[in-house]
């Protein structure tokens, strides 16, 4: 709250705080579907937690920059400009957000024909989406699961949750669920906006 209220004017700061701002919303999504999945799960057992290797290796530098640590991955917030660039800005569209004021870490837009197309970034890249299932709309209305080459990205209503409708477009409570076939999965519990 203090990095949204502050007026800064230096831009060094201002990213600083965007940042900031962006890492705790991402936290706070993620505690919120933690805590949704370990009410539904009541008794079970929790998951293992891969903590990594303790002791880090000595590296060079090209080799420190050169690996990414999977475990710290997270779909990161795009502007929908970015977005209109992988997929056509003129279909209808859904959207899954941490907070009902970021930027979407998912878009999925609806084509005329095939497959729904979306959208995610990932260590600063745009990685183009397609729908598993049917086609059109109504699968992305349903909460769609968009898959790349070793990814997935599955948009869950939540249960007994309706839609609100602000602006022409509806919004659910839901959760998304970001899956690496090299052993990542990650989950957020935000909104899921759709409107054609």
């Amino acid at each position: 709250m203090t990095s949204e209220r502050a007026q800064i004017t230096d831009p060094r700061v201002r990213k600083l705080a965007d940042e900031i701002i962006e890492a705790q919303e991402r936290e706070i999504a993620e505690m919120r579907y933690l805590i949704g999945d370990i009410e539904l799960r009541d008794d079970a057992a929790p998951p293992e937690i891969f903590e990594g290797d303790e002791t880090p290796e000595v590296a060079s530098l090209q080799e420190a920059l050169s690996r990414t640590v999977i475990a710290r991955l997270d779909p990161e917030p795009m502007p929908h400009a970015e977005a209109d660039d992988v997929v056509p800005p003129d279909n209808p569209d859904c959207e899954f957000v941490r907070t009902a004021a970021s930027d979407p870490i998912l878009v999925a837009r609806a084509g005329a024909s095939g497959p729904a197309q979306g959208v995610m970034k990932l260590n600063g890249e745009l990685i183009a989406l397609r729908s598993e299932g049917s086609d059109g709309f109504d699968t992305l209305l349903a909460g769609p699961t968009m898959t790349a080459d070793g990814v997935t990205m599955a948009v869950r209503h939540l249960p007994d949750e309706e839609p609100e409708t602000e602006n022409g477009r509806q919004e659910w409570k839901a959760d998304l669920v970001f899956e690496l076939e090299q052993g990542l999965t990650v989950g957020y519990r935000g909104f899921y906006r759709c409107g054609g």
